[in-house]
């Protein structure tokens, strides 16, 4: 049985979270991209939290399908420029856990890092391209990707 505690610490975690996306100048949003040399597709989720000078602070949430059958998830923790309103760059760490196929029945956890560029396109899309450093205790990988990202919130004014 969950204590009232436990409740209204996760109620106020998620006002915090509300408040700062209210305050933060990026916009929550979604993004598809494809790794095609490491033969990945990967969906995210971008939730700015807080801006500090000139860069934003992100979660950024991660579902990934790999071509050989596995999937993984991630979270990884993002700062972006903020300098410019065309374009901005980004990099971020994280941790993840890949879900391979048989024999191999435990999940894989991982580390990553990634760095990349973001250019709007329109008021809600922009295309990104980035490259993602991961490893974990079979091995490490290097690889580049591009996407399409959607924001939400942005109005015609």
């Amino acid at each position: 049985m969950r204590s009232p505690h436990a409740k209204h610490g996760l109620m106020m975690l998620i006002i915090m979270l509300l408040l700062s996306v209210s305050s933060a100048q990026q916009r929550p949003s979604v993004s598809v991209g494809a790794h095609p040399f490491s033969g990945t597709l990967n969906v995210h989720a971008t939730i700015p939290m807080f801006t500090t000078q000139d860069v934003q602070h992100s979660a950024r949430l991660n579902v990934t399908y790999a071509f050989e059958g596995q999937f993984g998830t991630g979270v990884t923790y993002v700062l972006s420029d903020l300098s410019s309103t065309a374009y901005y760059t980004y990099v971020g760490a994280g941790i993840g856990a890949a879900f391979p196929q048989a024999p191999m029945i435990s999940p894989q956890f991982s580390v990553h890092a990634a760095a990349g560029v973001h250019v709007t396109i329109s008021r809600n899309f922009g295309v990104f391209t980035e490259i993602i450093a991961a490893g974990n205790t079979l091995g490490s990988n290097l690889s580049a990707g591009i996407g399409l990202t959607y924001e939400f919130g942005r109005n015609s004014n």
